[in-house]
């Protein structure tokens, strides 16, 4: 029986002193049926170069697909441009971010289980992962915060962030979970909306084998930001998040999770216009 068709997903963006780590470990990816989409978001150093010259230069057994926007367009869009194209192609999404390392049993790993648990339609597998730093230097493994604390509707509702649930960066999902409902706000937290969503649907799955390398203190979890800026970014993407859960909720005929959200929108908005930073 043919196995499914799986993509590993890079997005790149300013990643050009990792990319080619990161590309590596996807061409030594063990699992057959692959495809590895590279979707660069119009970075502004050399990333897309050095991935366009590391396509050419080197051979794999996997399709390899690489693309660039003509702008930029934030994570969020261009996740949801690249699932597009994956969902005509592919049945199992496996994240990668650009400057990340999956170890070479990762993909095959996760679809084995998709598989052996019926291929559910709104999956989301998601895994500790092994930090390492800008070196490349292994610091510790880090297991999920969702794993710490009692898993009911109500507490992963009002919790934005992955410091209560999954760590979006170990993540494999299915398209349909991405694309059934559309992502309306631009700051959310992509992996911490699909972690609610898969659990709504009980589909929402945990592996307790480390498969990649996560590498944290650059990117979006770079530490090197202003205190006010870090606040601001971090209070945005938590009431966006929030706003995305209370549209699914609703979809899900989940009306009192509903109103939960509502409630812990109202506290957030309401401390983000007492420290300025909305309006």
């Amino acid at each position: 029986m043919k196995k499914p068709k799986v993509a590993l997903y890079v997005p790149v963006y300013n990643q050009e002193n990792y990319i080619l780590e990161s590309l590596q470990s996807a061409y030594e990816q063990d699992y057959d049926n692959l495809i590895i989409y590279i979707a660069d978001d119009c970075s502004t150093d050399n990333s897309y170069y050095l991935a366009e010259e590391f396509v050419k230069n080197n051979k794999t057994k996997h399709e390899v697909v690489l693309k660039r926007n003509p702008k930029n367009l934030g994570p969020i869009e261009n996740t949801l441009i690249s699932l597009k194209e994956l969902e005509k192609v592919a049945d199992l999404v496996v994240l990668q971010a650009g400057d990340d390392i999956s170890y070479p049993t990762r993909v095959s790993t996760l679809t084995e289980l998709w598989i052996s648990l019926g291929k559910p339609q709104y999956a989301y597998i998601h895994t500790p992962v092994e930090i390492i730093d800008h070196q490349s230097i292994t610091k510790t493994v880090w297991t999920p915060p969702i794993n710490h604390k009692p898993i009911n509707e109500s507490n992963l509702a009002v919790t934005p962030t992955s410091q209560g649930l999954a760590i979006g960066a170990s993540a494999a999902y299915t398209p349909s979970l991405v694309l059934e409902s559309p992502f309306l706000f631009p700051n959310l937290y992509a992996d911490q909306v699909l972690v609610f969503r898969s659990f709504l649907k009980k589909n929402l799955i945990y592996w307790g084998e480390t498969l990649i390398k996560y590498r944290f203190g650059v990117g979006i979890s770079s530490p090197y930001v202003s205190r006010s800026e870090y606040e601001k970014r971090i209070t945005l993407s938590t009431i966006d998040t929030l706003k995305q859960r209370r549209i699914d909720a609703l979809l899900n005929r989940r009306e009192q999770t509903a109103m939960l959200i509502s409630n812990e929108i109202l506290k957030w908005e309401k401390l983000a216009k007492f420290k300025g930073l909305i309006d």
